[in-house]
């Protein structure tokens, strides 16, 4: 993967995290597609995830912070997940 110039890119630690979406009824949101990009949208860093049956799915974080976009039906939210947190849980509020 080329570097832009900028020397080369090292991934230090476990950049995989356990991502739990519940709805806004506070049950598991399974089949929601997550978005997770670095902060400057560049391309190479966008990866598409789904949640399993029970809302769950391992998710990269591929900066610090990743923003994470939870695209559920007609919902849709934006969350900055830094590098330090592990297994966090989104709720997707109501409209």
């Amino acid at each position: 993967m080329p570097t832009h110039g900028y020397g080369d890119i090292f991934t230090i630690g476990n950049p995989n995290i356990k991502l739990q979406v519940i709805g806004a009824d506070g049950e598991p949101a399974s089949g929601v597609s997550i978005l997770a990009r670095d902060r400057y949208a560049t391309l190479h860093l966008i990866r598409w995830h789904k949640t399993d049956q029970k809302g769950a799915a391992s998710i990269e974080l591929v900066d610090d912070p990743t923003i994470v976009v939870i695209n559920w039906g007609d919902k849709l939210q934006t969350i900055e997940l830094p590098r330090n947190r592990s297994n966090p849980v989104i709720k997707i509020m109501k409209k």
